[in-house]
């Protein structure tokens, strides 16, 4: 399933029994709401993003796996907020520019299925993103938590460390020791 990091809650666990989704949609335009909104139900998530009181992308994603967007995903979303008794919904506001990112992480196409950190080398991964100039997201999560590196064809984050250097910003491997008499 999809996590996404928790931001400042607007409302958390709702029930979604006696919400409406038309009431839902328009209470949130009509405010300028920028964030998204999580609806969770025992056989998918959907997400919604809001940029400016403007829908600005939905994906359902069930718990196989497969996914949805646009229209179909607002017809699935409409229907299991009809028909399921334990859903709930959580909004939570974003920055203009964090909502544009997640919007971009949830429409793009996933390059690299999720993997158990002890299995991947990350800093050969990063050097692949880098060698092929991809533009996205690597979210790293656990079960409860989530976190998202943002990048650019040519902006990357420099948390990678090349060389460890020693305060005179000579890297340690390259100092010979002295022997003292």
């Amino acid at each position: 399933m999809l996590f996404l990091p928790k931001a400042p809650p607007l409302f958390e666990n709702i029930e979604t029994t006696n919400l409406r989704l038309p009431d839902i949609l328009n209470k949130l335009s009509a405010t300028s709401f920028t964030g998204y909104v999580n609806f969770i139900f025992p056989s998918s998530t959907t997400f919604m993003v809001f940029e400016s009181g403007k829908l600005s992308i939905i994906l359902l994603e069930e718990q196989n796996g497969a996914r949805q967007t646009s229209l179909d995903a607002l017809i699935n979303l409409a229907a299991q907020m009809l028909s399921t008794n334990s859903g709930s919904m959580s909004a939570y506001k974003l920055s203009d520019n964090l909502g544009n990112r997640i919007r971009a992480l949830l429409g793009g196409k996933t390059v690299y299925m999720a993997q158990e950190l002890e299995r991947v080398n990350i800093r050969d991964v990063l050097e692949k993103i880098k060698a092929d100039r991809i533009s996205g997201c690597l979210r790293i999560y656990t079960a409860n938590r989530s976190a998202l590196i943002f990048y650019k064809k040519r902006i990357f984050p420099r948390w990678v460390p090349r060389h460890r250097k020693n305060r005179h910003g000579i890297p340690k491997d390259r100092l010979s020791s002295r022997s003292q008499n």
